[in-house]
């Protein structure tokens, strides 16, 4: 498949920007919006019912208010037992509340017609923790988000998820596709920590994800820019009619050899000259990025061993291509007959 070759700055502003064609989909990010009548005064909300007075303490929560008041109106319930029961669901089961707050106490007095209740409210996160959460919907949505953080090697990354019905596994599963999916920032997969908020139950999680990176981020973004510059070097020295991914292949082996002790990284390829699999493979995934071919990162085993390739799209379809080999166009067949096994469900068929 034939393309027109990016020059250095583009490439450049696209690698060091994070902004990866894959993961170029839309997302929303909104704050939780919550029904609740208000007094007349900002610091003073109403309830009228149990599902009335949760609300308003989530409302508090999501401004990050250490104090409250709400009026309960022509209240029927037993005050006492549904202030308990509220304050335990927001803190416990309500995604924000349970990623945000350490406790939630509360006072209440009668007030001839109404109840007065005053809210304290202590947390464990920051006002500007609540404020980075992004809420998204979708997988496309969390890959974006994420690609956004490995591309700005971030230490945490949060969400907040609608309709989630995965768990921990799946996520880090998400990240690690991503990870491969944002090859210019790829220099080591970092050590990932996934808590979610609530731990169980409920369609909507905050989802932390925390980052160990293997070196500083100073010495990161150094590298950054560096493969940045050597990768777009190379794509120049292309003939912009020749750009399919055999081709980007062929460059790339002129530049980098497969070795057992070589880096992980796609700095390994770029900028050190041998890299294992997982290397090399990443390195021709940052070249087809930046010259606009469709290919993904396939994990998978090679006589037995761990072992790492591409599948690209190509005019005559999906195709299996590993760099460290001989570099050629393979349907599943051939690649199975010489040894390669793969999650075939995971990767699209090349046939």
């Amino acid at each position: 498949m034939k393309t027109k070759l990016l020059p250095l700055a583009v490439a450049l502003a696209i690698t060091l920007t994070g902004c990866s064609s894959i993961l170029q989909r839309e997302y929303s990010s909104v704050q939780a919006h919550v029904e609740y009548p208000v007094t007349g005064d900002d610091s003073v909300l109403r309830a009228e019912n149990y599902q009335g007075l949760v609300n308003a303490m989530v409302h508090f929560v999501t401004l990050h208010e250490e104090e409250g008041t709400v009026r309960l109106n022509n209240y029927n319930g037993d005050v006492e037992a549904d202030l308990e029961q509220a304050c335990r669901e927001v803190c416990q089961e309500d995604p924000l509340g349970a990623y945000a707050v350490e406790e939630m106490t509360y006072t209440y007095t009668q007030v001839v017609s109404y109840f007065e209740v005053t809210l304290s409210i202590r947390y464990c996160r920051t006002a500007a923790q609540v404020d980075a959460i992004r809420t998204v919907t979708g997988a496309a949505a969390i890959r974006e988000i994420v690609g956004g953080a490995i591309a700005d090697f971030d230490g945490v990354c949060t969400m907040r998820l609608n309709y989630f019905d995965g768990d921990v596994d799946a996520l880090k599963r998400q990240v690690v596709r991503t990870y491969f999916d944002t090859p210019a920032s790829a220099f080591g997969l970092p050590e990932v920590d996934i808590a979610l908020y609530p731990e169980t139950g409920g369609e909507q999680r905050v989802v932390e994800i925390t980052f160990q990176w293997p070196q500083e981020t100073r010495a990161l973004k150094d590298l950054q820019t560096q493969v940045a510059q050597k990768a777009a070097e190379l794509l120049q020295e292309m003939d912009a009619q020749e750009t399919d991914a055999q081709a980007l292949a062929a460059v790339l082996d002129s530049q980098a050899q497969w070795s057992a002790e070589g880096s992980s990284g796609v700095d390994g390829a770029l900028l050190q000259g041998r890299a294992d699999s997982q290397g090399m493979a990443l390195a021709l995934r940052l070249l087809c990025q930046l010259s606009q071919v469709e290919a993904t990162v396939v994990q998978g085993e090679l006589s037995g061993d761990s072992w790492y390739w591409l599948v690209v799209e190509t005019d005559s379809g999906w195709r299996h291509l590993d760099p460290s080999r001989e570099g050629k166009y393979c349907t599943d067949e051939q690649m199975e007959a010489l040894g390669y096994q793969w999650n075939g469900e995971d990767y699209p068929s090349c046939v």
